[in-house]
Order: C-alpha cells, then structure tokens, then sequence
C-alpha cells in the first residue's frame, strides 16, 4: 500500500505540475499580471477567492483583474476598489462573501501595502524566519485591521489558500508558482537554514503537498482510506525532506 501510494503522488505531480495545468485554475492570473509587486497583489486576490466550484470562482477572479486593468497592486493601493466595492453592499460578491465584506478585505489589504509596501515584506518582518508565522501574520493582519471571513482570523484552520498563496510565492522548480519569476518575493520568510532540516520551521512545499494530496482524496479515495492515504504521504514527504528535494 506504502510503494502504491508513492507512485500516486509522483504521478500527480508530473501530471499537474505542468505550466498547461494553470489554463483552468487560479494560478493563471498572476502569471498574466505584470511587474513583481503586481503578480503578487494578483495572486494573494486570487488565492482568497479559490474554494467552491471554479466555474464560479474563475469569473469573479476575472472581474477583479479587469476591474483592475491588470494592475491589482495600483488598485489596491490607490483604493480604486471602492468604486465597485461599498462599504455598506451587503448583496452578495461570491458565495457568503458579500461586496462589503471584499471592501473590508481590500482595504486591510491596503494598509499593508501603505505601511509595509508588500505582502512579502509584511510576513519577512514579523514571521521571524519560520513559515508557520507567516501563516500567522497574515491571519493577525486582516483581522486586527477589520477584515472578517475572506482570511480566517487565526492559523487554527487549515487556512488552505492562504498555503496555497505561500506555495505559490516561493516553491521553486515548479512552472506553475512564481519563485523565480518574482525573485522570490516571499522568500525571506523561508530563510532558516537548511529550511527542510529545522524543527523550528515547516517548509511551503510540505503545506503544498499536503494539502493537494488532501484534495486528490476527495475525489479518488473514500473516507476509510484516507488515514492510509495521508500515513504514505507523511512517508513520502519525509523522504523527500531528507534528500532536501522540498
């Protein structure tokens, strides 16, 4: 069952680790945005609104960026968003996320860009190397500035896209993140050394890997043998963590 469940991931990971995979998912859209601020304005947007059905989520990701003209970073930071998103619009934007509760998430989001000028410098300043304050300090930032729902209020979910936006951030040798192409905007928060030999730390790749494998479950496995499921993929991560490939 151990051997089998190996193969599994590693045929996953050839198959969706691959630049065509990002045609249909939210990971598109910071590849289409320009600049390094820009992609990564794009990709924390984006990454807040990827649960559900894509076939809902994609559009109003679209919405957003052509709202936007492209530019999330400029828009945020010029608080162009309040034209579309009211303070006091309750009608609902995207599932229970109302276009208030959007208005408040983007000007929480605002006022990290005002003070600290990117997300990334926000987490390297106040995560103090170790990516499971980065989780955190992102969390504390959107509640303690008034934002409610879009990012949990603490780290004591899973909080999967706010991962998925770390992944995104600073995997490296993957076609479908940004790491290289954004000089790894992120990547401070990444800086204990080794990251895949420090108690102190969980690597970005772990929480990737977890999580995806996770949602491969859903769809391929049933609830029985998901516990052998994720004992193989602790096996595998772990190898992988050895041999520093993580």
């Amino acid at each position: 069952m151990k051997h089998g469940i190996i193969e599994i991931l590693r045929q996953r990971a050839d198959e969706y680790e691959t630049i065509s995979f990002t045609e249909n998912d939210p990971s598109k859209f910071m590849h289409m945005a320009k600049g390094k601020r820009n992609r990564e304005a794009t990709a924390f947007v984006a990454s807040a609104l990827s649960f559900g059905s894509r076939k809902q989520f994609l559009p109003k990701i679209q919405f957003i960026f052509d709202l936007a003209k492209g530019n999330v970073d400029k828009w945020i930071r010029e608080g162009n968003f309040e034209d579309a998103f009211q303070p006091n619009d309750i009608r609902p934007f995207y599932r229970f996320f109302t276009f208030a509760q959007m208005n408040a998430f983007f000007r929480a989001y605002k006022s990290a860009l005002d003070e600290y000028d990117t997300l990334g410098a926000l987490v390297a300043s106040k995560a103090k190397g170790n990516a499971v304050n980065a989780v955190e300090v992102i969390c504390t930032h959107f509640r303690e500035h008034g934002s409610r729902g879009v990012i949990p209020a603490d780290a004591k979910s899973a909080c999967k896209r706010v991962c998925m936006f770390l992944r995104w951030m600073v995997r490296d040798s993957s076609p479908c993140t940004l790491s290289e192409r954004s000089s790894r905007i992120l990547s401070s928060f990444l800086a204990s050394p080794p990251l895949y030999l420090s108690k102190a730390s969980v690597s970005a790749n772990w929480i990737f890997c977890f999580f995806k494998t996770l949602s491969l479950a859903r769809t391929r496995w049933h609830r029985e043998s998901k516990s052998s499921f994720v004992r193989g993929l602790s096996v595998y991560t772990w190898q992988r963590l050895r041999r520093g490939r993580m």
